[in-house]
């Protein structure tokens, strides 16, 4: 399979990660179908991975894996699906002709064959042959499922992460192969028990990642959807039943099967009977003063069109939860009464005692202000967060917005202030946008990575050998104290980084022949650095 420009989604180092663990078989499964992959990889953990595209368009990767942004592990499945070839319609067509002029006492004998030792095949080719006003028989794929949920699991309930990919490659199968033929016999009551009982079957389970069961969950929701898309009141009834009971259960081993099924009763159930239903649920869940469900309540009014009126006098009985204001500030927003909603901020101000707490707020504040253009509380808010923002505040921009309230001479007093309380890459970036290039220069030999010099090398293209230097430290120091071949790829790619500094080639030059005398035992280094 080939994708368009994959390989620019990556880093080259991740990449090269990707390739070794595509090359070591640590992808332990990979299921393919409808511009989806799904795929388990093992390295420090076991990770779920999955890729979507378009024709020949990636439209989403994920993985669960705590690396931000597109890791090894998505890298590893991509180099795998390149493996993967297409399916040749001539060939299929081939076939299609080859079946269709062969003797059928052959075909029977040949089909007999291969069902007498497939109970699975078997027990489709039934269910495919029974007459459409004969209930197929939920039963055999409720044990089927069970079976599979203890083959997945030990003697604890814990789900083994080496088996249960194969576990929910066949579950997959199930509602792949068999669902339809539910839906085709329009025996909607059975294609709902079938695929709520098998989720049932799995929600018992704990995963210590969770993202077994996650998968696993989306799947049958996935097949609760198809059932959804039959427009059968019956089915729609059942499933919304179903839902709000297991709702009302309590499931706390499994966070991320509840949050599948809250997600799929959302998005659902939003027209007739059952759209009035679902906000008679949720309201009666939100009088019980739970986060969640007051926004679910608050969702599921604007979906019956509540008049805002109604909406917004829930809201203000509910100010003091921090779920249902957030949601009120954000509608008064976009229906353009700001006024409304920098009250709310303001009176919660007052009240909230935790600072990272009072810090959002206060940002919020920042940006209504400036829309509604009141400069004066704009400038208050502005100082207050240099004066109070922590470490996580965007000083650039509150240096760029407080700049417009002071003349040229006055702002060089101010600015002080606000050099006093940065640090590190955030004062770098106020002096750059001061052009203060002298003051840069000793935050940036003071980093500890490699990284931070290069960023800023451009800018202090007077101090070349200084930086040179300073690069030069930290890349012995980082020799020394590396032992696996990883930190050696590390090296060789910050070697890389320093071409981008003039005089860089020759400062390799040098490290390169000091470490090829000094390092010379280290065989895996010198292979990365390609100096054997």
């Amino acid at each position: 399979m080939e994708f368009a420009g994959w390989e620019d989604l990556f880093s080259e180092i991740i990449l090269e990660r990707g390739w070794d663990y595509f090359e070591k078989g640590c992808i332990d499964s990979l299921s393919v179908k409808n511009g989806e992959a799904n795929s388990k990889v093992s390295g420090t953990n076991n990770y779920s991975v999955k890729i979507k595209w378009n024709g020949t368009n990636i439209s989403s990767m994920s993985c669960n894996c705590p690396f931000d942004g597109n890791c090894k592990h998505i890298a590893a499945v991509m180099y795998a699906l390149k493996e993967i070839k297409e399916p040749d319609e001539n060939s299929l067509d081939e076939l299609k002709d080859l079946v269709s002029k062969a003797d059928a006492k052959i075909v029977r004998t040949f089909l007999f064959e291969i069902l007498k030792d497939d109970e699975e095949l078997a027990e489709r080719f039934k269910n495919l042959t029974t007459p459409s006003d004969k209930e197929l028989d939920v039963e055999p794929f409720i044990k089927k499922a069970k079976k599979i949920a203890n083959q997945c699991s030990d003697a604890y309930g814990f789900v083994d992460c080496y088996s249960i990919s194969d576990g929910i490659e066949k579950i997959e199968q199930i509602f792949e192969k068999d669902l339809p033929l539910f839906l085709d016999k329009k025996q909607f009551f059975s294609a709902c028990e079938l695929v709520t009982k098998i989720f049932e079957t799995f929600f018992d389970l704990q995963d210590d990642d969770e993202g077994s069961l996650y998968v696993l969950a989306e799947i049958c929701t996935n097949a609760m959807k198809r059932i959804l898309k039959t427009e059968n009141l019956e089915a729609e009834s059942f499933l919304f039943d179903w839902c709000t009971e297991y709702l009302e259960s309590t499931h706390w081993d499994s966070y991320s099967m509840n949050e599948q099924i809250e997600s799929f009763f959302m998005e659902n159930f939003n027209h007739g009977q059952n759209a009035q239903r679902k906000l008679a649920y949720t309201k009666k869940r939100a009088e019980a003063g739970n986060s969640y469900w007051m926004r679910t309540y608050l969702t599921a009014l604007e979906e019956n069109k509540a008049p805002w009126k109604e909406i917004a006098g829930y809201c203000k009985s509910r100010i003091e939860d921090e779920t249902v204001r957030d949601w009120y500030v954000n509608q008064c927003t976009e229906k353009g009464f700001t006024g409304e909603a920098i009250q709310i901020l303001e009176d919660a101000c007052k009240s909230e005692t935790d600072n990272h707490k009072l810090k959002i707020l206060k940002e919020r504040l920042k940006n209504l202000y400036s829309k509604n253009n009141d400069r004066e509380k704009l400038y208050e808010t502005l100082w207050w967060l240099v004066e109070n923002g922590g470490y996580s505040v965007d000083y650039l921009n509150l240096f760029k917005e407080l700049k417009t309230f002071y003349d040229e001479e006055s702002w060089k007093n101010e600015r002080e202030k606000i050099f006093a309380k940065a640090s590190g890459n955030s004062l770098c970036e106020l002096y750059k946008n001061e052009k203060l290039f002298d003051r840069m220069l000793p935050v940036v030999l003071k980093s500890y990575f490699l990284d931070d010099i290069i960023k800023y090398a451009d800018d202090l293209s007077n101090w070349t050998e200084e930086l040179l230097d300073k690069c030069e430290e930290l890349l012995r120091k980082q020799a020394e104290s590396s032992s696996s071949r990883n930190q050696y790829k590390n090296i060789a790619r910050n070697l890389k980084l320093l071409r981008k500094i003039k005089g860089g080639e020759k400062r390799i030059k040098i490290l390169l022949s000091d470490w090829k005398h000094k390092y010379h035992r280290r065989k895996a280094m010198l292979e990365e650095l390609g100096i054997c």
